[in-house]
């Protein structure tokens, strides 16, 4: 391994994940990404698919993914041994993720969510890894417990078959939403905006409210966030779902989460002659700033970058 880093998050899954695979070696680019599928925390499943999928895609890399329980087996028996092992980890709602393998580390099931008391009377094991694993045995009565967090800088710990061109989230129970797709724009785009630190994405749906779910989403923001300040970095909109108020949408609500996070500004920069001036300057940017021939047309010729910015507090 060259490098690797590892926090257990709470929240800040977005604002932590996107600068920590910036600051690794050559920015983290890689021709393979793995990733976990989860089961785990709802928001940090998707988050961590949805960055996966557009570095990917950006970088044009292979992606695999892998299970979370699978990867915590494999940190078992690196440490115990070849052993049967029972994976019990923290869910929602008051359950637990359980999920039994054998020695070689084949799942014996699938992964499924059930109270404690369930969970400890369907998966007897004398040897229990997890981040609940002590709390599996006290209730059991019996057995080992390993306590383990999953920890992707032990990824070659997991047999390839543990990995799969499937990046479908695994849940374990019915989703409260789902991943989000790869962003629009252009690779060179996606990357630039990606590697920057503090960025944060945003899907808006058809109905022009916030959206998480693939199916539903047609639009997507990315900002970066800075004390007191946020910028668009990119913003689009499907071109079949163009003219129908989404923009504007879009904008509120990356305007709402500003606020919400004490920004008082929020920026954009555009090409003179984006056609999508009128619909800034009608939410409410105003032009504080032009870079003279800033951007290269290809055929010799510039034009100049034009810096809008709307005052959080009067819109």
């Amino acid at each position: 391994m060259i490098a690797g880093e590892f926090h257990v998050l709470g929240r800040g899954h977005a604002e932590r994940l996107v600068p920590m695979i910036a600051a690794l070696p050559e920015r983290g680019r890689a021709t393979r990404i793995a990733v976990a599928r989860g089961p785990g925390s709802f928001t940090g499943v998707r988050i961590g698919l949805a960055v996966a999928r557009s570095l990917a895609f950006a970088w044009k890399a292979e992606l695999v993914g892998s299970s979370t329980m699978a990867l915590v087996a494999a940190m078992a028996r690196a440490r115990k041994g070849v052993l049967p092992v029972t994976v019990a980890m923290e869910g929602g709602h008051g359950e637990w993720f359980v999920q039994g393998f054998d020695g070689d580390g084949r799942a014996l099931a699938e992964t499924r969510s059930l109270r404690p008391e369930d969970a400890v009377a369907a998966s007897p094991s004398t040897l229990v890894a997890g981040t609940v694993a002590e709390d599996f045995v006290a209730r059991a009565g019996s057995g080992s417990a390993l306590p383990l967090h999953s920890d992707a800088r032990e990824f070659r710990t997991l047999p390839e078959s543990a990995l799969t061109p499937d990046t479908a989230p695994i849940y374990g129970r019915a989703p409260d939403a789902k991943a989000p797709p790869p962003p629009p724009g252009t690779p060179a785009q996606i990357e630039s905006a990606l590697q920057l630190a503090n960025t944060l994405p945003t899907l808006v749906a058809a109905t022009g409210t916030r959206s998480a779910d693939p199916g539903e989403a047609v639009g997507f923001a990315i900002v970066r966030a800075a004390p007191g300040e946020e910028e668009i970095l990119l913003i689009a909109v499907d071109p079949r779902e163009r003219r129908k108020g989404l923009g504007r949408s879009l904008i509120a609500i990356l305007a709402t989460d500003a606020r919400g996070r004490g920004a008082d500004k929020l920026f954009l920069e555009m090409r003179e002659n984006n056609p999508a001036r009128s619909l800034y300057e009608a939410v409410g940017f105003r032009q504080i700033g032009r870079r003279k021939d800033y951007y290269s047309l290809g055929d010799g010729a510039r034009m100049d970058a034009i810096t809008f910015g709307l005052d959080l507090d009067k819109s």
